[in-house]
């Protein structure tokens, strides 16, 4: 039901634009709540986007293996790092991008902190990418001095002709 509340900011950007969605997600938010905790919803709920943040998930949709996922269900940061490489890898255009461990753990592992933050984080990190690549064999990543190097990559599901 939070999320029925919330607002949210989208942001992306490519080589020749960028791209911001800034409001709120929900528009009509319906649930059925059972009179007691042993009994769950009598009806299915219904959730109604707004018609502006349908149109952008729509035309910004990054499709994911669900197989991929299967395989990757008993760890969050491996099916992290994989939406973020389907939805990245294939959006890159001329040079490489480097992201480095600082960045990294800031989005994948806030968790971690201290002094050895970083290295503590990259001991987690580059075992699940490791999985990650098993089930994203396309996928163009390497590690380098300093974090990853993310090189252009078809998507892990092929494009509709």
């Amino acid at each position: 039901m939070a999320l029925s509340a919330c607002s949210i900011t989208l942001g992306f950007s490519t080589a020749d634009k960028a791209f911001t969605y800034d409001g709120k997600p929900i528009q009509k938010f319906e649930a059925w709540i059972g009179n007691s905790d042993n009994q769950g919803a009598l009806w299915p709920g219904v959730i109604t986007f707004s018609h502006e943040y349908f149109t952008t998930l729509s035309e910004h949709a990054v499709p994911l293996d669900l197989r991929a996922l299967n395989q990757l269900n008993s760890s969050a940061l491996a099916m992290d790092i994989y939406a973020m490489l389907s939805d990245r890898l294939h959006r890159i255009s001329g040079r490489p991008v480097v992201l480095y461990w600082r960045n990294l753990r800031e989005q994948f592992g806030q968790e971690y902190t201290g002094d050895d933050a970083d290295r503590n984080f990259k001991k987690v990190f580059l075992p699940a990418l490791k999985r990650v690549l098993t089930v994203y064999p396309d996928a163009k990543v390497k590690k380098v001095t300093g974090g990853i190097l993310m090189m252009s990559s078809p998507p892990p599901i092929p494009y509709r002709n």
